[in-house]
C-alpha cells in the first residue's frame, strides 16, 4: 500500500493494546514540509524551530514553535539601501486524530459536481484493478432524536453543526459580509431539511487558529483567495478546511467584476472604492469557496447547489437523479456568458462607450484592464477544460472540445496564457482518465480535426490562431515526452504514440501537398517537433 503522504519507523509496540509508536520529534521541530512561510520578505536562516507549547484536545494535539527568520524590507528610492534584521516568528501546527467510527461513504459514480477522492479496488476481478472515487465531504447528520421530524419534513439543526471561525487578524468591517456568504449556504441546506447547517464565530484572541475545523483567515502575504482541505483517505470525510482572504484581494476583484457586470451595475463604480462594493464582492468571493470546501465544484444555479447538497449530505442516494443535471452543461452557459460579457465590457472601455470607468483616463489604466481580461480569459477557459476530468460520455466530451476550438481561437490571451491552458487540457491525470472511459481516441480526434483545411489559408489565419495552433502541438509533445510515450509501457502510452503518429502522417500530407510556401514552413516545423517523441 502506497503512503498518503510520508512513511516513519515504528520505534515500538504497546504489547497491551498493540498500537503502534512512531517519533515525529524530527519532523515538527525542523518543520518539515509544513513549516514554510511564504512572505517575500522572509527568509529562513535556520531549520530548527523551538518547540515552546504543546496542548492536546480531543481532537489531536496542537504544537507552538518559535522559528527565526531574517527579513529585508526593500526602499523605494533608489541608491537607499533597506531594512534588514531578524525576527522571532511562532508557528502552530496541529496533528488530528483521525475518527474512531468511520463516516459511511458514497461514492461518485456517474454524478458530476463534485470534490473527490479516487482509490482502487484489488481483488475483485481475478485479473486487473477497478478504480472509483468517493465523495469528499463534511460529517453532517441527523440526530437520532430527530429523525421523525426530518422525514416529516421539518428543518432539523445537524447533529454536529460545521463552524467557520474567522480569524483574529480579520478586519472587524468584514465580519457581516462573511456571516451572510454562510447564510447564503444554509438557505441551500434548508433545501435539504437542514436549519442552521453552518454556523460563523470570531476566534478568541487565546485560542490558536490551527485548532479549528473550518477557518477563515486573513493572509497578509498573498492578494488571492485560495482554499485547502484535509480529508480521511479511506471514507472522504473532510476533517478540516481553510479559506485563506488575501490583504489587496479588493483592487483585483473590483476590475474582474467590472469585467464581468459593468454594463448591468453602472452605478456601483460611481463610487469606486466604497466599502460596501468591496464587501459585497467579498461575500460573492467566499461563498464560492464555501462551496468548494463543502466538497462541492463552483456551479452557477441555486436549484443545482441544491441537487449537489441534496446527493452530497442527505439520508437518499436520489436513486441517481442528481446524473439528470448535466453539470458540464451548466458549467459551460457559464463560462461562455462570462466570456461574452468580458469581451463586450472590454471593447465598450476600449471604444469609451462604457461611462464612469476611471480606467478609461490612461493608457497605464488601459493596459491593466487589458491584463485582467487576459487573466480573466484564462480562468474562464481552464474551467472549461477542466471539466474533462469528469466527462464520461461522448457528447460532453464534444461539447467541452467544440467550446474551447470556438473560443480559443476567438480570444488573443498570449502564449503564455494558452499554454497554460493546453497543459491543463493534456495533463496526464486528464488523458488517462480520457483512455479509462474509452475517450481519449475522440478526445486526440478533435486535436487532429483542428487542423483540417488549413492547408491553405495559413497565412490569412489571424495571429492568435496560429500561436493556438502551434501551441497545441508544442504542449501536446511536450506532455507526450514528458509521459515517455515512446516506451509504449502499457495500452494508454502505446495509443497515445501511435495517435502521434498518425498526426505526423496528416501534417506531412498537407505539407506535401498545400501551395503556399508560409503553411509549408508551418508544417515543417510542426513535424521536426514532433519527430522529438516518435518514429515516421
Amino acid at each position: 500500500m502506497q503512503p498518503v503522504s510520508d512513511v516513519f519507523d515504528i520505534v515500538a509496540v504497546d504489547s497491551i493494546c498493540g498500537r503502534y509508536v512512531i517519533d515525529l520529534t524530527d519532523v515538527l521541530t525542523k518543520g518539515r514540509k509544513w513549516a514554510q512561510v511564504k512572505f517575500p520578505q522572509l527568509r529562513e536562516t535556520r531549520r530548527d524551530m523551538e518547540l515552546t507549547e504543546i496542548v492536546a484536545n480531543d481532537e489531536g494535539v496542537v504544537f507552538t514553535f518559535n522559528k527565526e527568520f531574517s527579513y529585508v524590507y526593500p526602499m523605494n528610492a533608489a541608491g537607499v539601501k533597506g531594512i534588514e534584521g531578524t525576527i522571532t516568528v511562532e508557528l502552530g501546527g496541529m496533528l488530528r486524530l483521525l475518527p474512531q467510527d468511520n463516516m459511511s461513504t458514497k461514492t461518485v459514480g456517474n454524478a458530476q459536481g463534485f470534490r473527490s477522492v479516487k482509490y482502487s479496488v484489488y481483488g475483485k476481478y481475478p485479473y486487473g484493478v477497478e478504480q472509483d472515487s468517493l465523495l469528499v465531504r463534511w460529517r453532517l447528520q441527523i440526530p437520532k432524536d430527530k429523525k421523525k421530524n426530518y422525514n416529516r419534513g421539518q428543518k432539523v439543526l445537524p447533529e454536529n453543526p460545521l463552524v467557520f471561525y474567522v480569524e483574529q487578524s480579520f478586519p472587524d468591517r468584514w465580519f457581516p459580509y462573511i456571516v451572510k456568504a454562510v447564510r447564503y449556504w444554509n438557505k441551500v441546506f434548508e433545501g435539504i431539511g437542514y436549519k442552521d447547517a453552518l454556523l460563523v464565530r470570531k476566534l478568541e484572541n487565546d485560542v490558536s487558529s490551527v485548532t479549528p475545523k473550518a477557518l477563515i483567515a486573513y493572509d497578509l502575504s498573498d492578494p488571492v483567495v485560495a482554499n485547502n482541505l484535509i480529508f480521511h483517505p479511506a471514507t472522504g470525510e473532510i476533517l478540516h478546511c481553510r479559506i485563506n482572504i488575501g490583504h489587496g484581494l479588493w483592487k483585483e476583484e473590483r476590475e474582474r467584476y467590472y469585467l464581468l457586470n459593468g454594463l448591468d451595475d453602472n452605478g456601483s463604480f460611481i463610487d469606486f472604492d466604497s466599502q460596501k462594493m468591496a464587501g459585497e464582492l467579498l461575500c460573492r468571493v467566499l461563498s464560492e469557496e464555501i462551496g468548494q470546501v463543502l466538497g462541492l465544484q463552483t456551479i452557477e444555479s441555486k436549484s443545482a447547489k441544491e441537487d449537489l447538497v441534496r446527493y452530497a449530505y442527505g439520508n437518499t442516494l436520489l436513486e441517481g437523479g442528481i446524473e439528470k443535471k448535466n453539470v458540464i452543461a451548466d458549467s459551460l452557459r457559464r463560462v461562455e456568458k462570462q466570456i461574452q460579457t468580458i469581451q463586450t465590457v472590454y471593447r465598450g472601455i476600449v471604444d469609451g462607450k462604457v461611462k464612469n470607468c476611471i480606467l478609461q483616463e490612461t493608457d497605464e489604466g488601459k493596459k491593466y484592464i487589458c491584463d485582467v481580461r487576459n487573466r480573466l480569459y484564462k480562468e474562464n477557459l481552464l474551467r472549461s477544460v477542466a471539466l474533462l476530468q469528469t466527462v464520461t460520455n461522448s457528447e460532453d466530451l464534444k461539447a467541452i472540445m467544440h467550446f474551447f476550438n470556438v473560443y480559443a481561437a476567438e480570444v488573443n490571451i498570449g502564449s503564455d496564457y494558452m499554454q497554460d491552458v493546453l497543459k491543463c487540457m493534456m495533463d496526464e491525470q486528464v488523458l488517462r482518465h480520457l483512455e479509462k472511459v474509452e475517450l481519449f481516441e475522440d478526445w486526440f480526434s478533435v486535436i487532429q480535426s483542428v487542423f483540417e483545411g488549413k492547408s491553405i489559408d495559413i497565412q490569412h489565419l489571424r495571429e492568435e490562431e496560429v500561436n493556438l495552433y502551434w501551441n497545441i502541438v508544442d504542449v501536446l509533445v511536450e506532455q507526450a515526452t514528458r509521459m515517455k510515450i515512446s516506451a509504449c509501457d502499457d495500452d494508454f502510452q502505446a495509443v497515445f504514440y501511435f495517435k502521434l503518429q498518425e498526426l505526423y502522417s496528416q501534417f506531412a500530407n498537407l505539407e506535401k501537398t498545400c501551395s503556399d510556401k508560409f503553411a509549408i514552413i508551418f508544417y515543417k516545423r510542426l513535424l521536426k517537433k514532433i519527430e522529438a517523441v516518435v518514429i515516421p
